[in-house]
């Protein structure tokens, strides 16, 4: 498997903690059980602002965006969520009708689809491998303190007739999303940074990453997908690794594929 994609969870780190938290007296980790299990357009997006709200406190050297996108509840035929920015600039979020009867499940696309939003801005977004930029997105909710939103979400059982069936939300599998996480609280605390509690066992960071990336064998489960216009934003001098990591990586893809 290519290793410069655990560097790509490490520069994110880099990147996202780079500048001092604004309030430290509060829990890197977002909680969902703070917030009333509403799954109205209204609710989703007062829930959708306390994400952004968040990463601007947890993730400040990410650009985060003060404009926060209204969300629509509508029917999506391949996607469980869709950020969008039209050709006037202007940002939204759906979520699929078919996912928000759980409330664990919407939560999650929303910061799924924020972190999109997040990437955009941050002119790190991937237009050309898309799953890779897929896969950035889903850690990146990591690294702005999501991990808890995507332990709960990302896998849900539904009934389909006669039977119960399990559904996956996401790129990663569930063991890959619990080894991400585990990444991030230990290097936190490991640097000492606020917000995790002094009961989380400090770890090797590089151990984490490492039994992270090894049992991958697929490049991407599509259910979450991205459609935006090719606007972007100018890329910042003082924050080009993880850009470097991206295009690094897409680079070595398509040397393989070629």
């Amino acid at each position: 498997m290519d290793q410069s994609l655990s560097r790509i969870l490490e520069a994110l780190a880099t990147r996202a903690w780079s500048k001092p938290c604004h309030d430290l007296t509060g829990s890197f980790l977002l909680c969902p059980s703070l917030f009333e299990p509403d799954t109205s357009p209204e609710a989703l997006g007062n829930t959708l602002r306390r994400l952004y709200e968040h990463a601007r406190n947890w993730a400040p050297g990410l650009d985060i965006p003060y404009f926060v996108p209204p969300v629509r509840i509508t029917d999506l035929t391949s996607e469980a969520g869709l950020f969008r920015i039209d050709e006037e600039s202007y940002a939204t979020v759906a979520v699929s009708r078919e996912f928000v009867g759980s409330f664990d499940a919407a939560f999650l696309i929303l910061a799924h689809e924020a972190c999109h939003h997040i990437l955009f801005q941050s002119a790190l977004s991937q237009r050309v491998d898309i799953a890779l930029n897929e896969i950035t997105t889903d850690l990146t909710m990591f690294v702005c303190g999501f991990g808890e939103i995507v332990q709960r979400g990302h896998s849900m059982v539904r009934r389909s007739r006669s039977h119960y069936m399990t559904v996956h939300l996401g790129y990663l599998r569930a063991n890959e999303y619990r080894m991400a996480h585990n990444y991030v609280l230990s290097r936190r605390a490991a640097e000492r940074l606020p917000g995790v509690s002094s009961k989380v066992k400090i770890s090797s960071a590089r151990e984490h990453v490492s039994n992270f990336f090894a049992p991958l064998t697929g490049y991407v489960r599509k259910v979450f997908r991205r459609s935006s216009s090719s606007v972007q934003r100018a890329n910042r001098s003082d924050e080009l690794l993880l850009r470097k990591v991206l295009e690094e990586t897409e680079r070595r893809r398509n040397r393989e594929g070629s």
